[in-house]
């Protein structure tokens, strides 16, 4: 490469490029072989937390300074940020006066979120995400107590290896643990949490001693991007556990009303363990606020 081909402002690369060599077994591509290497990873998880365990959560408050609240969450490979602004005064001064507090919801996955990377801005997928936030946060708000004010919550996906409806769940987890630490009033904390259900090949008996192949529908609750995909349906609660209620039930995919209702019945379950870490990281929060 000549001197007057360089540019001064761009990072030129060296003249020639050669590929690392790996080492791949014989028998398997090396393709095949990091896909086989990955799903065992994912089997071995799975047998080691069963199908209604969910995956260690991390959760930290107030890491944003700017937001009157914020929460950062860790659950396996899905990452997220939340920052909440307000309760402040609605800016247009054509609004008509209102007796409740309006709720702006914004959600948006990083261009590096996922396995390839995205071009920045708002998609079909964040949309969609950003609207059930919405819904499954308002009825846990004391709206009434804001009036004529606003709450702007923004999430930011870092990293992501859950379905749509898996990542609602954990936003909407970060979300409320964020409007609790703002100082906003709730009737009681929102969490999410989502479960799907995947055919599985199992051995039966057949009689005489002998065993056939058959088909079992498993319930896999907190699943990955790979076992949603697999699925045949899946279901996204989002409860207020401390009062007992449902604020929104997200179903895709074929399940049947018996379906339904276990699942809910497991959800349930899980959520008020979920409820459990967020109440925990709240009051680790107004202790360490206390004077000492």
């Amino acid at each position: 490469m000549s001197y007057a081909s360089l540019d001064k402002r761009r990072i030129n690369g060296p003249d020639r490029v050669s590929q690392p060599i790996f080492r791949a077994s014989e028998s398997v591509a090396p393709g095949e072989a990091a896909n086989a290497k990955g799903k065992s990873r994912q089997v071995e998880e799975r047998s080691k937390r069963g199908d209604d365990g969910v995956r260690p959560i991390f959760l930290q408050l107030n890491l944003i300074p700017q937001a009157n609240g914020s929460a950062y969450i860790e659950c396996g490979g899905l990452k997220l940020a939340c920052a909440v602004y307000g309760p402040r005064q609605v800016r247009s001064n054509n609004r008509q006066y209102t007796n409740q507090a309006e709720v702006n919801v914004e959600c948006r996955y990083a261009p590096f979120a996922g396995s390839s990377r995205v071009k920045p801005g708002r998609d079909l997928e964040s949309t969609a995400l950003s609207s059930l936030i919405h819904t499954s946060l308002l009825p846990c708000i004391r709206l009434n107590l804001l009036p004529k004010a606003s709450l702007d919550i923004y999430i930011t996906i870092l990293e992501s290896d859950a379905s749509l409806e898996g990542c609602a769940s954990l936003a909407i987890t970060a979300a409320s643990a964020s409007l609790a630490s703002a100082g906003i009033e709730m009737w009681g904390l929102c969490v999410g949490s989502s479960a799907a259900l995947v055919d599985v090949d199992v051995d039966v008996d057949g009689g005489a001693g002998k065993s056939q192949k058959g088909r079992e529908r498993r319930t896999l609750v907190d699943p990955t991007r790979e076992e949603a995909a697999q699925s045949s349906g899946t279901v996204a609660l989002c409860s207020m556990p401390a009062l007992g209620s449902i604020t929104s039930l997200e179903q895709s995919g074929t399940v049947s009303f018996e379906e339904l209702d276990q699942v809910v019945e497991t959800l349930t379950k899980t959520s008020a363990q979920i409820h459990l870490v967020v109440a925990e990281a709240l009051q680790e929060m107004v202790t360490s606020r206390r004077p000492r």
